[in-house]
């Protein structure tokens, strides 16, 4: 005998449905943001869906008791996209034969949920559902007592059969699906609104690489942020870019000294995370959580890159790496990537708006994000060849600035490092010391040269028969009482001891090893040569980069502070930073840190 609800689901079935169908429009429907996270069940007004006993790859429906039912938790992927995550850890998924379970998440398993519109209705009707594979062709419904995929393209007949109604469970009844805890209370959520001379309260993070993931390429950091499918693929083992014990890791190898390293990720962390790597993430987005629910209410996060690292790593991984290892494709899809960060924390929060980070972009936005209780992220650019205007760039003119500088704006970013490791044609670089600065140093002298891509090194029609150009660090004492950079490598020495790493791991790259070995082993060095030594020098001197701010330097700084953006001015050589600021004073533009 059917209850009074499954009545109500067959009046809903036969009556709304006709009314909403009947002139064969598609169903009017909205986003289903609000059941992230929710523990379900599916049903038809009689069945509910059920795992299939007979089959481990399958469900149906079966049964008018809900305590038998599949229980689903709705595992947000993206904004309104789910997978339905069964209490015995299978997925809901599209398979080549139909409506399949499968055991691992993929494109297959994902479904965007939508609501459907009953508020003309009245209230307090059953919540009706369409559920659409992610390529958006077919829906998840009923033939008989199976379920089943339809046509997604709108037909009155048909409507009906597209429709699920969802109950909702307590939570504890679906199985958790993997992810990180944060073990912790938000601390002050909210604040009372303020003026903005009156201080807000919370800690500040004022300079991190959140999107390094999608820096160099793609083809450095293993992890990321997130994953559409949780932890488990977020962050798991990193060999497919380090190598089976660590060795092609070639910027961990700059300190460790090419000694590799323990290969797997979660749930494990053999070897990461770890104050000191550069290479594994140490950014996942619930260990943000865990440090806004003590208090950190302020992030700067800086798009950066190195274009000769970003060149090696795309040949000694050419499936992995992306983009084209410029400063627009590098600062793009690295704000993107912390752009979708933001849509990710919403889509797992119940929507737009909903999460717990926000993307400021004016002062008043950071202040507003923070009195209601979000972290304020503002978006920053450390890139050392900003704007491809390496050194001597005829096309780096004031019109192509303007044109630059609008383009960043539009991005979203809001605070820029003209000059980052490497002289540029803005102005010179603050030398760095030791065996990291050596790799800028080099880095600095490649960016200066005419090599515009390290193939060029072996085009008998470019480089291979020329000299490359370029130069080092020009550098001097520092006038007395500046501090400056002691300990500046000979880059001699830099080639004979560190530089050796470097060739080695490219070696023993699968199939493309032995050219590249090549081309980073003699043929590279002989074109570096001669090798500053730096023998006039104590390691204890304070050295300085001779090398000026330029007129183009100048007029970019002006740019900048007329779209009120804020001006990084560390790493700038002694003499650039004193135009800078000279710069800055005639403006009267306190924008600078």
């Amino acid at each position: 005998m059917r209850n009074p609800v499954q009545l109500l689901m067959l009046f809903v079935w036969s009556v709304v449905l006709g009314a909403l169908c009947g002139c064969g429009q598609d169903l009017p429907l909205r986003p289903a943001y609000e059941l992230a996270q929710a523990c379900v069940s599916l049903h038809d007004p009689q069945q509910y869906v059920a795992l299939a006993v007979e089959n481990a790859w399958s469900y149906r429906t079966r049964s008018q008791d809900d305590a038998v039912s599949a229980k689903f938790f709705l595992k947000p992927t993206g904004l309104a996209t789910f997978l339905l995550y069964d209490h015995e850890g299978g997925y809901l998924a599209r398979g080549r034969k139909g409506l399949e379970r499968h055991w691992h998440p993929s494109p297959a398993t994902e479904w965007q949920l939508h609501a459907l519109e009953l508020s003309k209705f009245g209230d307090n009707l059953p919540e009706l559902h369409v559920l659409t594979t992610s390529d958006t062709k077919y829906r998840l419904g009923l033939v008989g007592s199976d379920l089943a995929l339809h046509s997604a393209a709108p037909a009155a007949e048909s409507a009906h059969q597209q429709v699920i109604a969802i109950r909702h469970l307590r939570t504890d009844a679906c199985r958790p699906f993997p992810e990180a805890g944060t073990d912790a209370r938000r601390l002050a959520p909210k604040q009372k609104s303020k003026g903005s001379d009156e201080p807000v309260l919370g800690f500040v993070d004022y300079h991190i690489h959140l999107a390094f993931p999608k820096a160099l390429g793609g083809a450095a950091m293993s992890g990321g942020l997130f994953h559409a499918y949780g932890i488990e693929h977020a962050l798991g083992e990193c060999s497919q870019l380090h190598g089976k014990k660590g060795e092609l890791d070639i910027l961990e190898g700059q300190t460790g000294g090419g000694s590799g390293h323990s290969v797997d990720g979660y749930p494990k962390f053999s070897y990461w995370p770890n104050r000191k790597t550069k290479t594994h993430i140490q950014a996942y987005y619930r260990w943000i959580e865990r440090a806004y629910l003590a208090g950190l209410r302020l992030m700067v996060t800086h798009a950066t890159g190195n274009p000769t690292f970003c060149q090696i790593l795309k040949l000694m991984h050419p499936k992995e790496s992306e983009g084209d290892c410029k400063s627009d494709n590098d600062l793009a899809m690295q704000t993107d990537y912390v752009f979708a960060l933001r849509d990710y924390v919403d889509a797992q929060s119940g929507g737009p708006g909903r999460g717990w980070l926000d993307i400021a972009k004016t002062a008043d936005e950071a202040r507003t994000m923070i009195q209601n209780g979000k972290l304020a992220i503002v978006l920053g650019s450390e890139y050392g060849t900003l704007f491809d205007c390496v050194e001597g760039a005829a096309f780096c003119t004031p019109r192509y600035i303007d044109q630059k500088v609008d383009e960043l704006f539009k991005l979203g970013i809001r605070s820029v490092f003209p000059i980052h490791r490497f002289d540029n044609a803005f102005g010179g670089t603050m030398p760095q010391g030791g065996s990291n600065g050596a790799w800028m140093h080099l880095s600095s002298k490649i960016s200066t040269s005419r090599i515009e891509h390290l193939v060029d090194l072996i085009n008998p029609r470019k480089l291979l028969f020329r000299s490359i150009g370029g130069h080092y660090w020009d550098l001097e004492k520092c006038p007395v009482g500046v501090p400056g950079t002691p300990n500046i490598r000979s880059m001699q020495q830099f080639i004979d001891e560190d530089f050796n790493f470097l060739v080695k791991a490219a070696k023993s790259v699968p199939y493309v090893g032995g050219l590249l070995g090549k081309l980073l082993g003699w043929i590279f060095i002989d074109k570096l040569k001669p090798l500053p030594r730096y023998d006039e020098f104590n390691s204890t001197d304070s050295l300085c980069n001779k090398r000026p701010l330029q007129e183009i330097g100048r007029y970019l700084i002006q740019r900048l502070a007329s779209k009120g953006m804020i001006i990084e001015i560390d790493h700038l050589s002694y003499p650039t930073l004193l135009s800078t600021l000279d710069t800055l004073e005639e403006l009267s533009y306190p924008g600078f840190v």
